[in-house]
């Protein structure tokens, strides 16, 4: 048998910013968030997202070409929390405080912040 610490481990290890999820998919204040980075793997979330730029260049939000423009419409998305990383893709793109987020999580190259 398992332990949970083992499984835990292995998640943690395994699952690309498996904590930032953790904390999206069990809060009950999540309703809708917005991933800023293209690489961040969407299919661990379990509660709706909007990832406006894709892996490969897509886009996702119709006249958003960025996810620095999607930022800016975060109330007209309807998007409760941000997730933004720093990666191998890009550095974090949340630089200094802005006056409508909240950071409300924060690890090892993952921070999550709250609409306010």
């Amino acid at each position: 048998m398992i332990s949970p610490e083992f499984a835990w481990a292995q998640r943690i290890r395994n699952v690309p910013y498996s904590e930032s999820f953790q904390y999206l998919n069990k809060s009950p204040d999540v309703k809708k968030f917005l991933i800023l980075d293209s690489s961040v793997p969407r299919f661990y979330a379990d509660k709706h997202y909007v990832k406006p730029v894709g892996q490969w260049g897509e886009r996702t939000v119709p006249g958003v070409t960025t996810s620095l423009e999607a930022l800016e419409k975060v109330r007209e998305l309807g998007i409760t929390h941000i997730l933004d990383v720093n990666s191998d893709v890009a550095p974090f793109q949340i630089v200094g405080q802005r006056n409508n987020l909240v950071l409300v999580f924060e690890s090892t190259n993952q921070r999550i912040y709250k609409v306010d």
